[in-house]
């Protein structure tokens, strides 16, 4: 996270779950079939949110009809409701961040062509050509339904304006009824894009849930300890630390990056009346994690802070995760499962 110094969502918001779509089928999100998607109507004013009933969805920017924004454009929201979180809330959020010729874009605070506002302008797409990639307002797509044997799934597709390193990129975003906590991402290039030398999809909220345990392959690397003699940089952030491959917890041919907040982050020990209204954390302990095929140059990597952003107040606890991501070089199509489960009690 960079510019962000808000968490909260009116209760214009509340109501997400029913103005975003229509239930489709009467199973359970569970069930191979039948599954409740949460998806637009295909009418104007609809939200922009994608997802399954009862379990992870994903949010574009957008405005009320007042025209209060939900916060930073040129980001994904991430919700996750069954983890006892109300309706709107944010449990976190996703950035494209191309990188061409070692000049790495930011999707949160590069400014629009459109309107020279920070954020890139992102999409909503049932289908898209490469050689015509588009991003424009309109009426959100409701996304297409279909079936991997019998698995129902819902995708769609996300265009993000260019940026300026040259990078034209866009996003595959695709959900699975047997998968109802995850979501995959498979990022593309455009036809006029320059070469990407990597397209990072980074999960850049980690403060919000005090994520402080970062699993490897064969021990657990705590950020208190990571950034203890690290020195803050830009923007208050603590530098970038990586770690390879092989150093990584792998099943079958995937590579997996997993990390986890406090033991109850609800709890008023550590979440302190000094912690903005916006950041302190509500519902169940969770786990984040990141898990893609094993390829050479691929690497974990987080920063880290001990203030919350965009402001002075200190994050209880200590020093925290604040993006989170799996990094390698670009290969159009590859994917990236992004899952948050419930931390499972002994």
């Amino acid at each position: 996270m960079r510019v962000r110094k808000w968490l909260g969502l009116g209760s214009w918001t509340a109501a997400v779950l029913l103005r975003a779509g229509a239930a489709i089928g009467d199973g359970p999100t569970t069930r191979p079939a039948g599954t409740r998607w949460i998806r637009p109507r295909g009418q104007a004013g609809d939200l922009p949110i994608w997802g399954i009933a009862g379990g992870i969805s994903v949010g574009l920017w957008h405005k009320d009809d007042l025209g209060r924004s939900d916060g930073p454009r040129g980001l994904l929201r991430i919700y996750t409701p069954y983890l006892d979180q109300h309706a709107g809330r944010i449990m976190n959020f996703i950035a494209v961040e191309p990188v061409v010729a070692g000049d790495r874009g930011l999707s949160e605070i590069e400014a629009s062509d459109a309107d020279h506002a920070p954020g890139k302008r992102m999409t909503a797409l049932d289908r898209i050509d490469p050689a015509h990639v588009r991003e424009e307002a309109g009426t959100p797509a409701r996304g297409v339904i279909g079936h991997d044997r019998d698995v129902e799934t819902l995708s769609l597709f996300i265009a993000v304006e260019p940026f300026k390193n040259g990078a034209h990129a866009f996003v595959k975003l695709s959900f699975r009824s047997d998968r109802p906590h995850e979501i995959e991402l498979a990022t593309y290039a455009a036809a006029d894009s320059r070469p990407m030398d990597a397209c990072v999809l980074t999960a850049t909220m980690g403060n919000f849930a005090r994520l402080r345990h970062l699993k490897l392959k064969d021990r657990t690397v705590d950020a208190t300890e990571v950034f203890a003699h690290a020195k803050r940089e830009f923007w208050d952030f603590f530098p970038w630390q990586e770690w390879p491959a092989d150093q990584l917890m792998q099943t079958g041919d995937s590579v997996t990056i997993s990390s986890t907040g406090d033991a109850d982050p609800a709890e008023p020990s550590t979440t302190q009346p000094t912690a903005p209204p916006g950041w302190r954390y509500e519902g169940r302990q969770a786990v984040q994690t990141w898990t893609t095929p094993m390829r050479p140059g691929l690497r974990a990597r987080v920063n880290g802070r001990t203030t919350f952003w965009g402001t002075q107040a200190l994050i209880p606890g200590g020093a925290a995760y604040e993006n989170f991501e799996l990094m390698a070089p670009f290969i159009g199509g590859e994917t990236y499962r992004f899952a948050i489960n419930e931390v499972e009690r002994p």
